[in-house]
């Protein structure tokens, strides 16, 4: 999956439409079962930790790289709020791991 979140993100512009206000872009994989993947633009200037976002039609959403995984539901966590989610989990492994 990072290899489809890396396609994805280098196919967006600085100024793409798709980017949603809290910098998001969201992209359809799959129609059955519904598969949603999110990515942030190359651009960014606040860089993600983990490379994208993948949801399903039940709003749970996967997180992993080579390092690890993690779960949550957009119905608790909203859109606007990934971002930071993602840094404390980084900042988390990264106390766990002290070898990243």
């Amino acid at each position: 999956m990072a290899e489809t979140f890396s396609k994805l993100a280098a196919g967006l512009s600085q100024n793409d439409p798709r980017l949603s206000g809290d910098g998001w872009a969201e992209f359809k994989l799959g129609d059955s079962p519904l598969l949603l993947a999110y990515v942030r633009s190359p651009y960014d200037q606040v860089k993600a930790y983990f490379p994208g976002v993948e949801c399903n039609y039940f709003k749970g959403c996967g997180v992993s790289n080579l390092t690890a995984s993690y779960g949550f539901s957009r119905t608790i966590i909203d859109q606007k709020d990934w971002l930071s989610l993602d840094q404390k989990v980084h900042e988390l492994i990264t106390y766990i791991f002290i070898d990243l």
